[in-house]
């Protein structure tokens, strides 16, 4: 006699599976200050980086990406932008940075921007 929940049992393995790699984007990130992820909506903004002594600058830059797809199949997402701290000093022609920020903004897990602030003169 086969067993009746084995069917199941397969099913229910592979829908777990195919759940778990809409987690991928919640690895540490590697920050002074990591913010609470939300899960419906998020807007936050934290330092990236710090020196000691403190110091802002007289010029802000900013760089942004933004991201757009469906958790739980990256394949079908979509990236686009430059958040690199370069192009941010670049954006307001700062040559000596003295901090940086970051902000993120994230709707359901299927919109997210990161903008990176960069200040210094």
């Amino acid at each position: 006699m086969k067993n009746p929940y084995r069917k199941a049992g397969k099913a229910l393995l592979i829908l777990s599976a195919s759940g778990l790699t809409g987690c991928a984007g919640f690895g540490p990130t590697a920050a002074p200050v990591v913010v609470p992820q939300g899960l419906l909506f998020q807007q936050t903004k934290a330092p990236l980086t710090y020196k000691t002594p403190f110091k802002i600058g007289s010029k802000v830059g900013q760089s942004s990406v933004s991201y757009l797809g469906y958790p739980m199949n990256p394949i079908l997402s979509l990236s686009i932008g430059d958040g690199s701290v370069k192009s941010a000093a670049e954006s307001a022609g700062i040559t000596t940075i003295e901090h940086v920020d970051y902000e993120k903004t994230n709707i359901l897990n299927v919109f997210t921007r990161m903008k990176i602030f960069v200040y210094g003169d």
